[in-house]
């Protein structure tokens, strides 16, 4: 079952921004920051946000590797444009 996310405005985040790291350290649960009512950014604790980027990083690489299936290239001119 999903958890409802707090939402708080972004003055009040402004104002009480340790407290509110504090609170998503301790219960995992992300808030999300409200500029002029309109979502604007979550905040989330550290473990929750590499699991997303560990979490994104496979999914480029699986796609990469879809994307090459099949294809060959010449590792110098990988590196060579990867450096530009």
């Amino acid at each position: 079952m999903a958890t409802i996310m707090r939402q708080v405005r972004l003055a009040e985040a402004k104002a009480k921004l340790s407290e509110l790291v504090e609170e998503v350290r301790r219960e995992r649960n992300p808030i999300l920051i409200q500029k002029r009512n309109t979502p604007a950014a979550v905040l989330v604790e550290l473990e929750a946000y590499r699991r997303l980027q560990d979490s994104e990083d496979r999914l480029l690489a699986l796609q990469l590797r879809e994307a090459l299936k099949g294809k060959k290239y010449a590792l110098r001119k990988v590196l060579a444009e990867l450096e530009k």
